[in-house]
């Protein structure tokens, strides 16, 4: 579905992934052995994938962190250490006095900590403070409108296939109360104000990126928006608000208001935003574990994450999974909370690194993208040693390459204008603008089945996270081999089949 309207732009945000299927309990990784793998990557030293001179470390013992601050800050030269989540579970964030001459230097003395940390028995997990990102494809063009009705090119093809509207017909009727779920988005803030989604936001959010309770100002000109440009050369161009608006607008989007696009939600979904993710696109780990137990908290019925490990790292050095991110969704898990992550978009025709942290951790949900075609989209992680596929959502395709790169399935949904943008617009834009956009990526598949995963704890709200994710892989329809298959998973997500066996009388409700 070609749209000749489109000015295609190089570096819109589609984000990662995060996979589902049972993870089995993994042995403490060596981190002496992993700190010379990373000494030997040809792009640590000048594109490092974690935070020099910070660490997240485990307590062995939660009622010992008075002696941990000393012992930090005597032997291992701690300048802050701050505690990140719930205090039981003692995760706190350690950052170093490197007094480094350089950033190689700073880069070698914070592997030197790590393995340092990790062999003292008084920390049960020690972790880099990894950069997680909400992932790009290079050269991805995305095309944006301003939604009104009478030109407007935002077509939502994608719900059809998996049922959508017929779900939506067996719910409305019910007259549920509006917003009856919460779904927490995890991802680079929200544009509180856009017209479509200013009813849903839920109030209560937060920005760990800039440490305040605003999870996302859309004032023009706010560094929250993006610019636009590759500031930290990552070959990504900054999009900001941007990806996280497009991905709760899938979500939540106003439906039946005669503006641009429908969340997936059907109304019943609210969105609480937190921003996890800085205006490059990039956010720590730290950020995104607190982010966790931050929704959590607030009780939300889903958290949606369209973010993950950097897949290049991923394809070369077997990373184990961060122990702290472990902790979090586990502490989600047993409050309830269905989390759901995207698997990454770094896969090839015939190969992929496999499915992303947080996307390999127990109890979560993986999600894959697939195309009108009933295929794994070329983009799509899948299969890896820790995890797999769990079911797919669209996440829109492509075809070619590079400069000849053309999108064939664009997934519309809310968007913000960067600076960058409205200045290449002639005047049609500006900065912060509120608008429509397309984009492609596993990020645009997850929030999708978080959506799903929503409207059934409407109407089940008793639902346990496992009951939850039986019923969306046990709905779903097979697209390759029958049953089970490592690039698809279940298949294809269908609301009203999954909507259905969640209650026989969902539409007396």
């Amino acid at each position: 579905m070609k749209n000749p309207f489109a000015r295609l732009l190089s570096g819109c945000a589609v984000a990662l992934a995060v996979a589902a299927a049972p993870l089995a309990a993994q042995p403490t990784p060596d981190a002496a052995a992993l700190s010379r793998q990373l000494r030997q990557h040809p792009q640590i030293f000048a594109h490092p994938p974690f935070v020099p001179g910070s660490l997240i470390v485990r307590l062995q013992n939660p009622a010992a962190t008075a002696a941990a601050h000393t012992l930090l800050a005597s032997h291992h030269h701690a300048r802050k250490i701050t505690a990140l989540g719930a205090p039981a579970r003692a995760i706190l964030r350690v950052d170093l006095e490197l007094s480094a001459p350089s950033a190689r230097d700073a880069v070698s003395r914070t592997l030197d900590a790590y393995a340092q940390l990790a062999a003292d028995p008084a920390f049960a997990g020690v972790d880099l403070n990894w950069k997680l990102t909400s992932s790009y494809l290079p050269d991805d063009p995305y095309a944006i409108d301003d939604g009104h009705p009478e030109d407007s090119h935002a077509d939502q093809y994608f719900l059809r296939p998996m049922n959508v509207p017929d779900a939506w017909d067996l719910l409305l009727p019910a007259g549920a109360a509006a917003r009856s779920a919460t779904v927490a988005v995890l991802d680079s803030g929200v544009a509180l104000s856009h017209p479509d989604l200013h009813r849903a936001v839920v109030d209560g959010g937060y920005d760990f990126a800039s440490g305040d309770a605003d999870p996302a100002t859309d004032t023009p000109g706010d560094p929250a928006n993006g610019d636009g440009a590759d500031n930290n050369r990552d070959g990504y161009a900054d999009a900001g608000v941007a990806h996280g608006t497009h991905v709760a607008g899938l979500i939540a989007a106003e439906l039946d208001n005669g503006l641009g696009v429908a969340g997936l939600g059907a109304n019943r979904a609210g969105v609480l935003p937190v921003r996890v993710m800085d205006d490059e696109g990039s956010g720590e780990l730290a950020w995104i574990v607190d982010g966790i137990f931050y929704a959590a908290n607030k009780n939300v019925d889903v958290i949606s994450m369209s973010l993950g490990m950097p897949q290049k790292l991923l394809c070369t050095i077997d990373v184990p999974a961060p122990d702290a991110m472990i902790e979090a969704v586990r502490y989600a898990y047993e409050r309830g909370v269905i989390v759901v992550a995207a698997t990454g978009n770094a896969a090839k025709a015939d190969r992929s690194c496999g499915v992303s942290y947080p996307a390999a951790l127990d109890h979560v949900i993986a999600v894959g993208s697939s195309n009108l075609q009933g295929e794994r989209s070329k983009y799509s992680d899948y299969g890896g040693d820790h995890a797999q596929v769990d079911v797919t959502a669209f996440g829109g395709d492509f075809v070619g390459a590079g400069p000849r790169l053309e999108l064939t399935e664009v997934i519309w949904s809310t968007w913000v204008i960067d600076a960058a943008t409205a200045a290449a617009s002639d005047g049609k834009y500006e900065a912060g603008q509120h608008v429509y956009g397309g984009a492609i990526g596993t990020s645009m598949a997850a929030p999708e089945v978080a959506a799903l995963a929503a409207l059934v704890r409407s109407v089940r709200p008793e639902l346990a996270p496992d009951d939850v994710a039986s019923l969306i892989t046990g709905g779903a329809r097979d697209l390759l081999a029958p049953g089970w298959d490592v690039e698809t998973g279940a298949g294809q997500v269908d609301f009203l089949t999954t909507l259905a066996a969640a209650s026989a009388t969902v539409g007396a409700r």
